[in-house]
């Protein structure tokens, strides 16, 4: 079907006007923003995209109930679009409506199996459940899609930690120092998953390295105990003390 010109012409005008929206909201114009909205919905009240964006714009004032009744709106005038799924799940989370959220974020995932941001939400609820094994199966679905994501890698690190998966944890917290060497914390758990595999000298590698970053008394303390678990001679970790004892006088912590 062939659009007359008149129609062309249409939507040109609605393309530009969501054009002006899109840039107040970037630009997080919220006063000319309002004002955009409620001009674009009088002239186009069949269009999801200005209930999009008025959800979004009700987000960014913290009237999540609003932004819920907003998107739901435009949810009903593009039913299969994932993009307004994935803000009615996180706008879900944030009035504490996990399960809904986890609905949404599956009828999203149905639409495109390859889009990262449902297997992302999803793996965070599970993983912040305690539910590692949950989590491991969006998580890694979301690596394949958007591989050395840090914050992917970190919970796909700690999942298989808390699951004592110790040698796969080793190979991910080796992978994300790869990618940012600087990180204290990933060197600590890449010490964790060496020490409950045995691998002594290794972990106090790891647990010094992480001291040098910053000083902790986590790590101090496993170090403690990798010193005590492994019964090693001095002489074979001489460095590693050195590092240790450097490290006292910079954690002591003042209190008034």
């Amino acid at each position: 079907m062939l659009l007359t010109s008149v129609q062309l012409k249409e939507i040109r005008i609605m393309n530009e006007q969501r054009k002006i929206l899109l840039e107040n909201l970037n630009k997080n114009n919220l006063d000319q923003l309002k004002h955009e909205i409620i001009l674009y919905i009088k002239k186009y009240p069949g269009d999801y995209f200005g209930y999009n964006i008025q959800g979004i714009y009700q987000e960014r004032i913290d009237d999540y109930k609003s932004s819920y009744d907003s998107f739901l709106k435009a949810e009903e005038l593009s039913v299969d679009n994932i993009n307004i799924k994935i803000n009615i799940g996180r706008i879900l989370l944030k009035l504490s409506k996990n399960d809904e959220a986890i609905e949404k974020f599956l009828e999203a995932k149905n639409i495109d199996k390859n889009n990262f941001h449902p297997l992302f939400f999803l793996s965070n609820i599970f993983f912040n459940r305690t539910q590692y094994e949950e989590a491991l199966n969006y998580l890694e679905k979301a690596n394949d899609i958007q591989q050395n994501n840090i914050e992917v890698l970190e919970m796909i690190g700690l999942s298989n930690l808390h699951l004592q998966r110790f040698s796969v944890a080793e190979k991910i917290y080796e992978n994300l120092i790869s990618l940012k060497p600087n990180i204290s914390g990933f060197y600590h758990n890449l010490g964790s998953a060496l020490f409950h595999q045995s691998k002594y000298i290794e972990a106090l590698s790891n647990y010094s390295k992480a001291l040098s970053i910053n000083p902790s008394f986590d790590t101090r303390s496993c170090i403690n105990e990798t010193l005590k678990a492994s019964n090693l001679r001095s002489k074979d970790i001489s460095e590693y003390i050195e590092i240790y004892n450097s490290t006292l006088s910079k954690s002591i912590i003042f209190r008034s």
